[in-house]
């Protein structure tokens, strides 16, 4: 079970988005979670480090010295940007060292990167942090980034051949229409729909005998299945695991749905006071974490106590 992570949105310029890299999944949830981590005050020297055994919890999946020699092998190699600043096409790597052992990742960006995640005022894709570790394949990730730069029109069409450098599609299935929705395209669409807060649909566009251009399309979830009140025995789990001090992740995992709740029971409708009164009293009161409500918002957690007690 991978770990909770604080919800945040990662932001990169589109044309990082669009880059071209061989990628696999566990290069991919490196380089979100480095992106989590990354600051505009960080100096240009400084080495960004993971224990395999946090990275394992965070992504849901063991991380072996095998799997992690394979994945530095990707994160080191270089990186095209097509039409960058105009149309020059511009060669470079994202990551000018990599260190590990059996036990500890540490990796330096390269400085010409930084421009691709700091002062972005235009030509920016922002997307869920969480979404983008749930999602399990590789294809999966790099198109939901691919469509969040789209997020305002609710659709975009790609150029086939295009989009499968992007994505990292082998020669052998993109030669195939049916290979390509089978091991590529259907599997972004089940994936998406299932874990992230937009469903998809994806149709190819014929020009003569064979397809040419991708036409994807996708709308805001109406309620996912989160986001649906608890049942009585949920709330039960949730009292033991209050009563016991056991089970934080699965109730801080919670949280969104009985703060729902709440607002229902108690007829407030803005969500977002409940919200901030009761996020920060539970995590500091059970679970000893700071949210980060507390610099952001200024109240009396006392006084709203009896949330949680009444």
């Amino acid at each position: 079970m991978s770990k909770s992570i604080p919800q945040k949105e990662i932001r990169q310029h589109n044309k990082f988005s669009e880059s071209i890299v061989r990628k696999s999944a566990l290069s991919k949830n490196i380089v979100y979670l480095l992106l989590n981590q990354l600051s505009p005050n960080d100096p240009n020297e400084k080495f960004y480090t993971f224990s395999y055994a946090d990275l394992s919890e965070k992504i849901g999946t063991k991380v072996t010295r095998e799997n992690m020699n394979s994945a530095c092998e990707l994160l080191m190699k270089p990186i095209t940007i097509k039409n960058w600043e105009g149309t020059t096409d511009w060669k470079t790597v994202f990551f000018t060292d990599a260190r590990y052992n059996d036990g500890l990742l540490q990796l330096k960006i390269n400085p010409t990167c930084r421009p691709f995640f700091f002062d972005l005022k235009e030509q920016f894709t922002s997307y869920s942090l969480n979404t983008a570790i749930a999602l399990k394949s590789k294809y999966s990730k790099q198109v939901y980034e691919l469509l969040m730069q789209w997020k305002m029109k609710g659709g975009c069409t790609y150029d086939k051949d295009e989009l499968c450098k992007i994505l990292g599609v082998p020669k052998v299935t993109q030669a195939s229409w049916t290979r390509l929705c089978e091991k590529v395209l259907d599997v972004a669409q089940r994936e998406i729909n299932e874990v992230a807060d937009i469903k998809m649909k994806y149709e190819g566009i014929k020009r003569g005998r064979g397809y040419k251009k991708v036409k994807f399309t996708f709308t805001k979830q109406k309620e996912r299945a989160q986001d649906k009140a608890l049942t009585g025995e949920e709330w039960l789990r949730i009292e033991e695991a209050i009563q016991s001090k056991e089970l934080l992740n699965e109730l801080i995992r919670f949280i969104p749905i009985m703060i729902k709740d709440l607002s229902r029971f108690m007829k407030i409708k803005n969500e977002k006071f409940i919200k901030r009164a009761f996020t920060q009293a539970f995590l500091l009161q059970y679970a000893n974490f700071d949210c980060g409500f507390k610099e952001e918002f200024d109240f009396n957690i006392d006084a709203y106590k009896p949330i949680l007690t009444n």
